[in-house]
């Protein structure tokens, strides 16, 4: 039987993408940290070439993982984080993820005299103003410290001095977070990467933080520009909240993130005093134009021998629904099948989601619903093709489009209007189909506001 701390690690599997050579030296630290005090249980594990144990926290894990390897997990972790090559990859990602797609420019964490500090789901960004140029990039998915826009919790960055402090916390008071400490004087460096593990600190930490939010600000509330000419422009989008902070002369600034059409990232900057007249610092992190390009996705196609499913989902793919998005995934509900004549009959709501890269989760970009009635005919390849297809209007013509393609047939009215996902199951199913037939290395997929769904 496996251990407690087997299980945990285990859990926590294939949350990011290193080698196999990685995975393995990963695997090696902890085991052998394991068997200097069991040298008779040596563990056996299968690697994968996209598996490595990370400090991901879920319920109940807390701290325990990491001290039940000796700190052999988290080593591995900070020097994972740590690599430079991973560095790039974060700051490329995460920059593209705020660029000018989101609906708010990032959320700015920490400002000071030498440092910008901003973020997304994808990774932290730590800008060195008086080197004008971006001193590391820590990738928030792999510390699970990334929930910017979630439901059930809600990540916590705070600075003080040249110090930052991480950690998650969760609607379910009694699910338990990693608190993490970052040296800015030793940014990008492995040995920036710290974990906070009195407990004492902790809460001192947790109490601090309460007194740092009170430093936010709604950025159209306290911004005068944000009333005036940024708002509804189609050149630059700012951040939801605005930070104060104290500058070096002891005076209170209040500063926002700025994200132009092209790419370019900025500080916005006024008094706290005086908001009217505030300055622009463009921040020199060189996008070019390749490293702002889309991962380019694959094609979703339906694998599975379900052959209504497979015709509903080729129609669908074959359908310009107008939505943006780097892949078109459907996701029809099938309510009921009737046979007519030579025919079949299927009621179903023809949910659509399109989706774009994030690190190690697809981002929702749209989406939406359409309740069907369609006729389809067997075809000479053993399938079906779509004969004739009844969709349902918007607005008035919604319910009463329903009730009239319904009419005449063994099927509720009721299964299109109830309420609640019910759209969920064959999402996951047909997202992490497309996730497996491509051999992608995304974990989750996402829309804003939720929590990520695990694949």
């Amino acid at each position: 039987m496996k251990r407690n701390w087997e299980e945990k690690i285990t859990h926590t599997l294939d949350q990011i993408e290193p080698s196999q050579q990685q995975t393995h030296q990963m695997w090696t630290a902890i085991l052998q940290s394991k068997t200097k005090k069991e040298p008779k249980k040596f563990p056996v594990f299968r690697f994968t070439a996209v598996g490595m144990c990370i400090l991901v926290l879920s319920v109940g894990t807390g701290i325990g993982v990491n001290a039940a390897t000796d700190g052999a997990l988290f080593s591995s972790l900070r020097s994972f984080v740590s690599q430079p090559e991973q560095q790039k990859k974060v700051a490329s990602e995460g920059l593209k993820k705020s660029s000018f797609t989101e609906v708010y420019a990032p959320p700015l964490v920490g400002c000071s005299d030498a440092y910008v500090i901003f973020a997304n789901e994808r990774g932290l960004m730590i800008y060195g103003r008086n080197q004008e140029k971006l001193l590391a990039a820590l990738d928030l998915q792999a510390l699970d410290c990334n929930y910017f826009n979630a439901d059930t919790v809600m990540t916590h960055i705070m600075m003080e001095d040249d110090m930052l402090y991480m950690y998650n916390e969760y609607k379910d008071e009694t699910k338990t977070s990693q608190v993490y400490r970052y040296d800015l004087t030793n940014a990008g460096q492995e040995n920036a990467l710290s974990m906070v593990d009195d407990a004492t600190e902790i809460e001192t930490i947790q109490k601090k933080w309460k007194k740092f939010a009170a430093n936010r600000k709604d950025t159209f509330d306290s911004i005068p520009l944000a009333q005036g000419e940024w708002n509804g422009s189609e050149k630059l989008k700012y951040s939801e909240e605005s930070l104060v902070w104290t500058d070096q002369n002891g005076d209170k600034q209040l500063s926002c993130m700025l994200t132009l059409a092209d790419g370019t990232y900025q500080l916005y900057t006024c008094s706290l005093k005086d908001r009217t007249d505030g300055k622009t610092e463009t921040l020199a992190l060189h996008q070019t134009e390749d490293t702002r390009e889309t991962q380019k996705l694959p094609a979703f196609a339906y694998t599975g021998n379900d052959k209504i499913m497979k015709t509903l989902c080729d129609y669908m793919c074959s359908q310009d629904y107008g939505y943006s998005g780097e892949v078109y995934i459907p996701a029809p509900v099938v309510y009921k099948t009737v046979e007519e004549d030579d025919s079949v009959v299927v009621f179903a709501n023809l949910w659509s989601f399109t989706y774009n890269p994030n690190g190690n989760t697809l981002d929702c970009e749209g989406g939406g619903e359409q309740p069907s009635r369609l006729k389809l005919k067997p075809d000479k390849k053993g399938g079906y093709t779509v004969q004739e297809h009844l969709e349902a209007g918007d607005g008035a013509e919604y319910q009463k489009d329903i009730e009239a393609f319904c009419n005449g047939y063994p099927v509720s009215v009721s299964k299109f209007t109830e309420e609640g996902k019910n759209y969920e199951k064959i999402r996951k199913e047909l997202v992490k189909m497309y996730v497996d037939d491509h051999g992608l290395d995304f974990k989750y997929y996402k829309d804003y506001g939720w929590d990520p769904v695990s694949l």
